[in-house]
């Protein structure tokens, strides 16, 4: 290929001091820049290098409303890099002899018996497997993140969940395994774990600033504001300091920049302060061995993540809690490494300060290497991104003092650096694990984009172009086409659609995106075009028909079954679809039973999370998809309210701060409630009928809904003979992370006194599971109170804050 930028006529090199403290000087500057662009209130940061503790710097506020400064006395929550340190100290107790890496946990732990899936029965979960993630049970948030439940409640629930994946067969982040893991190593340790943690690791590295658990932070008066960027105000929103006293081994330190640092030598170190052994080389390097894949480019050791920069080993874990975030992450072969805290999440300050420290590191001092780059117009300009979460956004590539940005809808502007000879990524600026490059037609004119992101690359075509075609024609493809079901228990009942996109084979799968398949190899597998770790191939009956794929990934199979035949070699063969005038004609039918004028219904029922073991019950009173509040209670868990009524939202409850919604966050509660109850068509921007889909041997029409005030798609799945919404691809919101995807699943419909009504609904995501709702009793209200749809400790007249 030739190179895309048309002149790199080399005008003037200079090359700055090779001096360790010009480099340190110039990450300050650059960690400021990235501080104020990703939206950091205030940071600190602490950088090792051979040994030595080479800088030690705060950046900007503590709190915003004083104007505090940031210090590197404040104390900053490292959230989840507590892992870390709960799987050192049982290291340290496995070279006592006191444990094994491989003991049942209920050797440690009799009241944490955990009903995993395996073949063998003679199976059990051990120290290991919870400290992994690979048990098959996702995140059991409800367990740990409301009402302080006691150990015992915990382990309890715990014990009677059921898992969604079997065995070791899947990476699936779990706190409350931790929180087993944690106790475990205390009733070894015979003491507590806080108290474990600071006589084995804390005091012989002489972290004397760092708090072990929240109410020592709290009582410090050191601590930190945490903050959350508001993207549809523009401004802070202040985040109330969450106590992880319930699941501490899994994330209750806070910290400071130079105690961190002492922890990030202790391990470049091997395991000694100065020359004292506190845990054996082999079993800190047990920590760092890669258990389970998390992803193409990253694996999961003991309390570690583990992936490559620039073919170099990176060890590191992130952690984020309500309002802070931090990233500790070091380069055995390189004996360099850093840590960042921060009062602010979520925030992609994360992800780019590793490749920032790094380069400041170990890469030649930047060199101011003066290139002419031709015409940047060529390259400027609107290009359609079709992938992940983007669906039809734009991203604008412009040109500013000699160089290109490009704009992330939803983010920010990222300065690109140009590529190197030879070469034709651009990668950000800000961090180089994302890149982009440009590619013209025959006549030199950029038609499309690629962006390269996490071990996948992303086709976007410019505005106006179309992306050039694949190599098969829909004769060659047809008999592959169509809907197939998951079967694998992790993942059972999503539907994969295989479809043929510009003559490319591709699979579509819900709420990820359509990957582009290669030609099949000699072994008959179909390689993701931009994902060389996963593959997938066709079983053919022995009247070679297709009925089932199988996806490979990470050494383990996901057979899907098809549903409903292969298309028909004509169109006319194919059942027409219905328009929206038809299935909405359906639906009004079935609406008009469900409401008098004025008139409410409360639906009550039983509340179950199978995934944690986690039982309640709610009370939802609805009277229209911008008018209702549901009540929900988890017992020793928690008890969370939210109401809705118009402008107006308010949550209130133990899993998160008391607070009023707006924004986003109160468009995506009325859309979801809106798909239970009222009119579709005034809840949504547009709506476009797109196609049949396949649910447990079924056809459905899929409708695409696009919400007025967010850019990404409901996908609805309807029942064409009854305007019956079966399933929903929709977008949720969670406080303190912003928009994420779930699936909403309908049961079948039920009469409930004169009302016809879903006995059961449920959401469900694969890092959360299954959240259930099962209706036992279903009430018509008349002349329902005002104040039923508002919470006393907000009312409808106070502003929101």
């Amino acid at each position: 290929m030739s190179l895309l930028i048309p002149v790199f006529a080399l005008l003037s090199v200079s090359v700055a001091p090779d001096d360790l403290q010009a480099r340190l000087d110039q990450l300050v500057l650059d960690m400021e820049e990235a501080r104020v662009e990703y939206h950091v209130p205030g940071m600190t940061l602490a950088v090792v290098k051979d040994g030595e503790i080479v800088l030690v710097k705060a950046f900007g506020e503590q709190d915003l409303a004083t104007g505090k400064s940031m210090t590197v006395e404040t104390l900053l929550p490292i959230g989840s890099s507590t892992k870390a340190f709960t799987s050192t100290a049982i290291g340290m107790l496995v070279d006592d002899g006191k444990m094994d890496w491989d003991d049942p946990v209920q050797e440690h732990l009799p009241q944490l018996v955990l009903q995993i899936r395996s073949d063998d029965e003679e199976d059990q979960a051990t120290i290991r497997d919870l400290l992994c993630h690979r048990t098959g049970f996702p995140r059991m948030g409800v367990l740990w993140a409301g009402a302080p439940a006691t150990n015992d409640e915990i382990f309890e629930a715990a014990s009677r969940a059921i898992p969604q994946a079997g065995f070791r067969e899947a990476f699936l982040y779990n706190n409350v395994m931790y929180l087993g893991a944690g106790e475990a190593s205390a009733a070894a340790a015979g003491m507590p774990w806080p108290e474990l943690i600071k006589t084995r690791i804390l005091s012989p590295l002489e972290m004397n600033q760092t708090e072990v658990t929240s109410s020592g932070a709290i009582s410090s008066d050191r601590l930190s504001t945490g903050y959350k960027w508001n993207t549809d105000t523009e401004t802070f929103d202040v985040q109330k300091f969450r106590k992880i006293e319930t699941c501490a081994p899994a994330g209750s330190i806070c910290s400071t920049p130079e105690d961190m640092a002492r922890w990030v030598r202790f391990q470049l170190n091997e395991g000694m302060v100065e020359d004292r052994v506190l845990i054996t080389g082999d079993s800190l390097d047990e920590t760092y061995v890669p258990h389970v894949q998390m992803m193409p480019d990253m694996h999961y050791g003991l309390g570690w993540m583990l992936e490559e920069w620039n073919g170099r080993e990176i060890i590191q874990h992130g952690g984020n809690i309500d309002g802070y975030s931090a990233t500790v992450a070091f380069m055995p072969e390189e004996n360099i490494g850093f840590c960042l805290l921060m009062n602010s999440m979520p925030t992609a300050m994360q992800e780019a300060s590793k490749p920032m420290v790094w380069r400041a590191l170990l890469e030649d001092p930047e060199s101011e290497v003066v290139r002419e780059l031709g015409d940047l117009s060529l390259y400027t300009g609107s290009y359609t991104a079709n992938f992940a979460s983007f669906k039809n956004a734009i991203m604008e590539i412009t040109a500013k003092d000699g160089t290109l940005f490009i704009n992330v809808p939803g983010q920010m502007d990222y300065e690109l650096v140009p590529p190197g000879e030879g070469e034709e990524k651009w990668p950000f600026k800000m961090t180089d694990t994302v890149a982009v490059s440009f590619h013209p037609d025959d006549t030199g004119e950029i038609t499309f984009m690629k962006m390269y992101q996490g071990g996948i690359t992303f086709e976007i075509p410019r505005e106006g172009t179309a992306l050039p075609p694949g190599p098969l024609t829909e004769s060659e493809a047809r008999h592959l086409l169509g809907a197939y079901e998951q079967t694998n228990e992790m993942v059972n009942s999503r539907v994969d659609e295989i479809k043929l996109d510009n003559g490319w084979l591709v699979i579509d799968i819900p709420q990820q995106m359509a990957f582009k398949l290669l030609p099949p190899d000699e072994d008959g597998k179909w390689v993701f075009r931009d994902i060389e770790d996963l593959a997938l191939s066709f079983t053919v009956s022995g009247d070679g028909s297709v009925d089932e794929l199988i996806i490979y990934q990470s050494g383990m199979e996901f057979p899907g079954k098809r549903v409903g035949g292969a298309p028909t070699s004509t169109d006319d063969d194919v059942e027409p679809l219905p328009n929206l005038e038809e299935l909405f004609a359906l639906r009004a039918a079935w609406e008009n039973t469900l409401q008098e004028p004025g008139e409410a219904f409360e639906i009550q029922g039983e509340l179950n999370v199978p995934s944690a073991g986690a039982e309640g019950s709610f009370d939802l009173v609805m009277m229209s998809p911008d008018r209702w509040r549901i009540d929900t209670a988890f017992g020793p868990f928690g008890d969370v309210s939210l109401a809705i009524n118009g402008d107006y939202g308010a949550e209130v409850g133990d899993f998160y701060e008391d607070r009023r919604l707006g924004g986003t966050e109160l468009e995506l509660m009325k859309l979801g409630q809106g798909l239970l109850f009222g009119s579709w068509g005034s809840n949504f921007q547009s709506l476009e009928v797109t196609g049949w889909s396949e649910i447990d041997d079924v056809q459905y029409v899929q409708i695409e809904a696009m919400p007025a005030v967010f850019n990404q798609p409901f996908i609805l799945h309807i029942d064409p003979s009854t305007g019956a919404l079966r399933k929903a691809d929709i977008w949720t919101y969670a406080p303190n992370m912003g928009p994420f995807p779930m699936e909403l699943h309908f049961g079948e419909i039920k009469e409930f006194d004169d009302v016809s009504w879903p006995e059961t609904w449920w959401l469900f995501a694969e890092d959360t599971g299954e959240i259930r709702y099962n209706v036992e009793s279903i009430t018509r209200l008349k002349d329902v109170p005002e104040d039923t749809f508002q919470l006393k400790e907000f009312s409808a007249e106070e502003s929101e804050s």
